[in-house]
C-alpha cells in the first residue's frame, strides 16, 4: 500500500509521524512524506521520500519574532482571538497553500491512505476531494482555553471547506471530522506544542 505522509516543516510535527511511518516501511509499505520544500532535504535524511508541498515560516513574508510577539499577547487574552489566530494561521494560510500543491502530489503519485500531523488540515479537503481514507497523528501539547469552543471550530472548519471545494458540506463527516478535534483536544492546542 502506498501511504502519504503530510506534515509542516517543524520537528515538533514531523517527528511524532516517523514512528508510524517507519512501521509501515517494515511492514513493506511504500511511504513518502509531502512537506514544505525546504523541508524534503530532513525527510530525505530519515530515509523517506519527499515531495514538496505547501507553506510553512520559512517561507512566508512574516516577521517571525513579530508573529510570535503577537502569539503570545493572543494566547494570554480571550480563547476566542487565540483560536482565531490558530485557525487564520493553520486554515487560511497553511491549509490553503497547500491544498494544490497536495493535490498535485496525490494525483501523480496515488496514495492509498493519507496521514498527517492533527495541524496540517489540507489531508482533510484533498482526501475528501479525491476520496483517499486519512488519519491524524495528534501533535502538540495539551488542552488549553482555546480549545473550549467546538462550535467555534466547527463553523470554521465548515466555512473553509464549503470555500475551498465544490463538495456539499456532508453534515455527519463534518461532525465526525470536529469531533475527532475536540475530543482529542488538538484542533486548536496543537499549534502550542
Amino acid at each position: 500500500m502506498r501511504v502519504l505522509f503530510s506534515s509542516f516543516s517543524g520537528s515538533g510535527h514531523f517527528h511524532p509521524l516517523v514512528p508510524s511511518a517507519r512501521a509501515l516501511q517494515a511492514a513493506g509499505h511504500e511511504v513518502a512524506f509531502a512537506v514544505p520544500a525546504s523541508f524534503v532535504s530532513v525527510v530525505e535524511a530519515n530515509g523517506f521520500r519527499g515531495f514538496a508541498a505547501g507553506i510553512f515560516f520559512d517561507s512566508m513574508n512574516v516577521d517571525l519574532a513579530e508573529m510570535r510577539k503577537r502569539q503570545a499577547v493572543l494566547m494570554s487574552g480571550p480563547p476566542e482571538k487565540a483560536a482565531e489566530f490558530a485557525a487564520g494561521m493553520f486554515v487560511d494560510q497553511f491549509a490553503r497553500g497547500k491544498v494544490p500543491e497536495l493535490l498535485r502530489v496525490c494525483e501523480e503519485w496515488k496514495p492509498e491512505l493519507l496521514v498527517f500531523d492533527s495541524m496540517d488540515l489540507a489531508p482533510i479537503l484533498v482526501g475528501e476531494k479525491l476520496g483517499i481514507p486519512y488519519a491524524s497523528i495528534q501533535v502538540g501539547g495539551g488542552r488549553r482555553r482555546m480549545s473550549d469552543s467546538p462550535v467555534f471550530q466547527l463553523g470554521w472548519m465548515a466555512e473553509k471547506f464549503g470555500e475551498w471545494t465544490d463538495l456539499p458540506i456532508d453534515r455527519d463527516r463534518m461532525l465526525a471530522t470536529i469531533s475527532l478535534y475536540w475530543f482529542t483536544g488538538s484542533g486548536a492546542t496543537a499549534f502550542t506544542g
